[in-house]
């Protein structure tokens, strides 16, 4: 333990102080080491918190999602939408403030508690009304993420984002203002919106002809686009075709689990390999098409459909022969990726790649062959 400091102690009054609304600090920090902490928790319930969390990482936006989320100490308003896989942490959840109509992306993780470095930190994270955190990104101890705030996909958060800014990276950094209306909601007629965006959709997918990435501007009652993500297709089919990709993720890459996700309506070829944890989107599978010897890697995404605060899109995928999907990477709707490409790990790729191409970073860019990473 730290020489003179009762850590316990410490934590103990921190968390008094924030639930009196009488702290100063954001963070409080120990050099200690790890093996020696001791946290002023039942570690028991700690860690069926954590059970917890992993379980309801797998349950589609809902309300139920969201109260047994606050149930379990995390501060969530109104229409919070929480994709699949968002983790909260589990030893200090009660230090989490997620204010209304925000959207924390999917496989994303936010945690009030982190030992890096030889430190252990302890703090607040807070994260405004109306705001967007991007898919994958991870919020530290300390975050302080504004109302109407954006922060980018894959991004690590532990600064302080201002009303209407733009941040993203690892470490994160302030990248431009916003203008005030980016995530404005008409919503006069949602009666409507519900009507005519559904039977919108569902041309584009119907005609094989439409290749561009399709956005449909939210115009409903809820919170955010998010919060209606079983709105724009038949529920049960979602439910039926997430369950099923879940039960594939249990197989190691083989030519019977690319036989069962082709049920999915998901276009694979041949000699595909998709290990355990390479991902697919629930919502809109039969958009995704994967030629002959592509590699998707560990916890890489390939999805056909995004939900921002305030619009939703769809679009077809086409990832030709012999790509690499690094780990960790994503592919975004709308794009079509050549033959032969390497993708490195931990890449957003938002644009189309041309064959024979090498990209990496967030968002992806060309690079020269000789700079490559990749973990095949």
């Amino acid at each position: 333990m730290a020489k003179g400091i009762n850590i316990k102690k410490e934590i103990r009054l921190f968390l008094k102080d924030v639930k009196k609304g009488q702290n100063k600090k954001r963070v409080i920090e120990f050099k200690i080491d790890w093996k020696k902490v001791r946290h002023p928790k039942n570690m028991f319930l700690c860690y069926l918190k954590k059970l917890c969390f992993i379980v309801l990482g797998k349950v589609p936006p809902s309300k139920i999602k969201n109260s047994i989320t606050r149930m379990l100490g995390v501060k969530l308003g109104r229409d919070v939408c929480l994709p699949m896989d968002v983790i909260f942490d589990h030893i200090y959840p009660e230090l989490i403030n997620v204010k209304k109509d925000t959207i924390i992306g999917g496989y994303s993780q936010l945690w009030a508690h982190e030992f890096k470095d030889g430190v252990l930190r302890v703090g607040k994270v807070d994260v405004g009304k109306e705001a967007l955190v991007c898919g994958a990104c991870t919020v530290a101890p300390g975050a302080d993420i504004g109302d109407g705030a954006l922060i980018g996909g894959w991004s690590y958060m532990d600064g302080k984002a201002k009303n209407y800014e733009f941040w993203g990276g690892k470490p994160c950094k302030f990248l431009k203002n916003l203008p005030k209306d980016w995530n404005y909601i008409d919503r006069s007629n949602p009666r409507k919106y519900y009507k005519e965006s559904r039977k919108a959709i569902k041309e584009y997918i119907d005609d094989p002809k439409r290749t561009e990435t399709f956005h449909v501007d939210y115009e409903g009652a809820r919170g955010n686009a998010g919060c209606d993500w079983y709105l724009v297709r038949s529920t049960t089919r979602i439910w039926l075709t997430a369950a099923w990709i879940e039960f594939c993720n249990f197989f190691p890459a083989c030519g019977l689990k690319n036989f069962l996700l082709r049920f999915t309506g998901v276009k694979i070829g041949k000699g595909v390999k998709i290990p355990i944890g390479g991902r697919f989107d629930h919502i809109y599978p039969e958009l995704i098409t994967l030629g002959d010897n592509v590699v998707i890697e560990k916890m890489a995404y390939v999805g056909s459909h995004d939900f921002t605060n305030n619009r939703s899109t769809v679009g077809r995928i086409s990832v030709g022969k012999n790509t690499i999907v690094g780990s960790g990477s994503a592919v975004q709707a709308g794009i079509s990726v050549g033959e032969d490409v390497i993708i490195e790990a931990q890449t957003f790729v938002n644009k189309d790649v041309p064959s024979k191409a090498c990209i990496g970073g967030i968002p992806g860019k060309i690079k020269n062959p000789e700079d490559v990473e990749t973990s095949i």
